[in-house]
């Protein structure tokens, strides 16, 4: 048997058989992730599934990798159709999932590095202070989570910008047999691939330790509640930027309704690192959720919770998370407007889409939604101003809050891999404080907040 690390300690994996012959590729198990090896047709080209099945993720660690020339890895989508979709690689056709040496658990692996006008690099990460935001003045910045080997291919093309992912080598859509292919030449024995930046549960909890210790005075962290296997449901309130103001409102944004689509925790970490560092100048009293459903994010299942809103069949979470937004507007809060962040898979979707809206509000939502997409073209993300359908989900979070709470509900799809504008960790970040100024515009909100207060 061969020991390899693993999160929580060793795992034992087979070796070959035939004597001197080498391990065969192997993955990690680890919380949130779902590649899983089926077959080692050569030692170059290995075959996996996903287990569970699901139809809009996949990440694995993978040990054992060949070094001296590349590998393909194969992922067979057959028989992945989950109740909340299609497994079909056609919607993948120019998708170029992420690969990282580093540990995808870490907070640290997250961490991306910018060069200012002195030549120095500066850590995104507004959580560190002073000094320790330097990373040196080198072609690559100071960093321990990626070998120093190879740390100059994961520099941008112009070398003023640096993250622990990179793109893999090539990727393939074989649609005729719902298979989809990744080939990279690997220069470690372990490595992550992704079909996006993931975003475990384990990370949020190391986010929520690194704010505990940082003890900023704007930053409330409450656990509202316990999901069914007994993981903390987080809620993160941030204090208005704004002084005197005699009824301020409250902007709720949550991600992870379905557990599966991580791209909207990444724009809510981003408002964090935005009200850190003070970019985002002016903002109303703010509560983030990034995870809606943590079982379901360790799962890698697709729906868990998501249409559990109401009576008749209400889950831990949809009671805690109702109980939470009743006190956001008992508290004299005013639970003015809530923004719900989702992910398509590839092709489906520009970097951002409202893909439907309540009619019933539509007099708000129309003007909240030319504000973020007027934005978002001025800072060249891709966007689609279609609306596919006017309805009122009244079984999901929005549904729920705009119905007992007569808040302005609002629905948001991202797309970090869409084709063609394909985003850094720090541009999918940044798509946070963008919705918080969108929507926060006073204007606008004095148009509609005695309209719904009234209810």
């Amino acid at each position: 048997m061969l020991l390899v690390a693993a999160a929580g300690g060793w795992i034992a994996l087979p070796v070959s058989a035939q004597d001197g012959a080498p391990p065969p590729i192997a993955t990690i198990p680890s919380d949130g992730f779902n590649m899983k090896v089926v077959e080692q047709p050569t030692p170059y080209y290995v075959v996996t599934t996903l287990d569970p099945p699901v139809f809009n993720w996949f990440a694995g660690t993978f040990t054992n990798l060949p070094t001296d020339k590349e590998v393909t890895i194969g992922l067979n989508m057959n028989g992945m159709d989950t109740f909340g979709g299609k497994a079909d690689v056609s919607k993948w056709a120019q998708l170029w999932p992420v690969m990282t040496f580093a540990d995808p658990n870490r907070r640290e692996s997250y961490e991306w590095f910018q060069k200012d006008n002195k030549g120095r690099w500066v850590s995104g990460d507004p959580l560190k202070q002073g000094e320790a935001r330097f990373a040196g003045t080198g072609e690559v910045p100071n960093q321990s989570v990626i070998p120093a080997d190879v740390a100059k291919d994961f520099l941008s093309a112009d070398g003023a910008y640096w993250q622990a992912w990179r793109e893999v080598d090539r990727a393939e859509a074989v649609a005729q047999l719902n298979i989809f292919r990744m080939t990279q030449r690997f220069a470690h024995p372990t490595a992550t691939v992704a079909m996006r930046y993931p975003f475990p549960y384990a990370l949020l909890q190391e986010y929520i330790d690194a704010i505990r210790l940082l003890q900023y005075n704007r930053f409330r962290i409450r656990v509202v509640g316990q999901s069914a296997e007994h993981r903390d449901l987080y809620a993160i309130e941030v204090k208005s930027s704004r002084f005197f103001v005699k009824q301020p409102g409250t902007l709720l944004l949550y991600a992870r309704e379905h557990g599966t689509e991580p791209d909207g925790s990444w724009a809510i970490v981003g408002i964090l690192n935005a009200v850190l560092d003070g970019t985002l100048e002016s903002w109303p009293r703010l509560s983030l959720i990034p995870i809606l459903d943590p079982d379901s994010v360790v799962a890698c299942r697709y729906e868990g919770m998501i249409n559990s809103f109401d009576q008749l069949d209400m889950t831990p979470e949809s009671r805690a998370l109702t109980a939470y937004a009743r006190t956001l507007k008992d508290d004299h809060q005013y639970l003015d407007t809530a923004v719900g962040l989702h992910n398509v898979e590839c092709g489906e979707a520009p970097n951002l889409w409202m893909p439907h809206a309540d009619f019933m509000r539509w007099w708000a939502i129309e003007k909240i939604k030319k504000r973020i997409e007027d934005s978002a073209t001025a800072r060249k993300y891709t966007i689609s101003s279609g609306v596919r359908e006017m309805t009122f989900q009244g079984n999901r979070f929005e549904g729920w809050v705009a119905d007992k709470l007569h808040t302005v509900s609002l629905l948001y799809e991202l797309n970090s891999r869409a084709p063609n504008a394909r985003l850094t960790l720090k541009r999918l970040q940044e798509i946070g404080p963008l919705l918080v100024t969108g929507v926060d515009e006073s204007q606008l909100r004095d148009e509609w907040i005695g309209e719904f207060r009234r209810f």
